[in-house]
C-alpha cells in the first residue's frame, strides 16, 4: 500500500545510475515464486508446532486471559447463555471468533455499524445521560465488560441485573426476566466486584 502511494514521487525523481531502469527491464522477467516461498517457509517456522521457533513464543498462539474475556466466554458459551449483548468495543473481534453464537453489539468494524451506532456504544459506555433507555431500546439482556469498569459496578447495583460471572478481566451480567427482581444490597455487590479483581 505505501509503495502504491509513493509510486509517482517515485518516479519523478532522477534515475540516478540507471537503477529504475534496469528493475523496469528485468523485473517483467523474473519469478516471484521462489521469493514468495522463501518468505513462507521462516514465517510458518516462527507460528507452526513443534517448530522450536514457536516454542519460543515469538508469536502467541493463544489469547493473553488478561487482555481478552477468555474465561468469562467459555463459561458462557458451555452454558448455552443467550440474550442482546452489549460489549466492550475491543472485545468485539474476540468475541466474533470464540462465540460464534452470539452476535456482538460492536467490533473494530465501526465503519460497516455505522456512527449512530457507535455514538450508541459510546453512551452507554460512559453512562451518558440517557443510557438506560438505550439499554432498553435495543433491549440489552447480557453485558460483558472489563471488570473495574463504571458500567458494571452501577449494573451490579441495580435490582434488574445480576453478576452471572466475574473474574480479574471481565465480568458478565445478565438481566433478570422476573417481574419484581430481588432487590441488590450495593456494598455486597462492590465487594463482590472487589473479589473478583482480586481473583488470579
Amino acid at each position: 500500500v505505501l509503495a502504491l502511494h509513493v509510486d509517482s514521487a517515485w518516479r519523478g525523481l532522477k534515475d540516478v545510475g540507471g537503477i529504475r531502469g534496469t528493475f523496469a527491464r528485468e523485473s517483467p522477467g523474473r519469478r516471484s515464486g521462489p521469493w514468495a516461498v522463501a518468505v513462507t517457509v521462516p514465517l510458518l517456522l516462527v507460528t507452526m508446532l513443534p517448530s522450536p521457533l514457536a516454542r519460543m513464543g515469538l508469536v502467541p498462539g493463544y489469547f493473553d486471559p488478561s487482555t481478552f474475556p477468555v474465561a468469562a466466554t467459555q463459561k458462557a458459551r458451555a452454558a448455552g447463555l443467550t440474550g442482546r449483548i452489549y460489549n466492550e468495543f475491543t472485545w468485539g473481534g474476540y468475541l466474533l471468533f470464540a462465540w460464534p453464537e452470539q452476535k456482538v453489539f460492536i467490533d473494530g468494524q465501526t465503519d460497516f455499524y455505522g456512527e449512530e451506532l457507535t455514538r450508541t456504544h459510546i453512551s452507554i459506555q460512559g453512562l451518558y445521560p440517557g443510557w438506560r433507555d438505550l439499554m432498553k431500546k435495543w433491549d440489552i439482556s447480557l453485558v460483558i465488560m472489563p471488570t473495574g469498569s463504571s458500567l458494571v459496578h452501577e449494573l451490579a447495583r441495580d435490582p434488574a441485573w445480576r453478576v452471572w460471572h466475574c473474574d480479574r478481566t471481565a465480568t458478565i451480567l445478565h438481566r433478570e426476566q422476573t417481574a419484581v427482581p430481588a432487590p441488590v444490597d450495593p456494598d455486597s455487590a462492590e465487594a463482590r466486584l472487589k473479589t473478583c479483581s482480586s481473583d488470579s
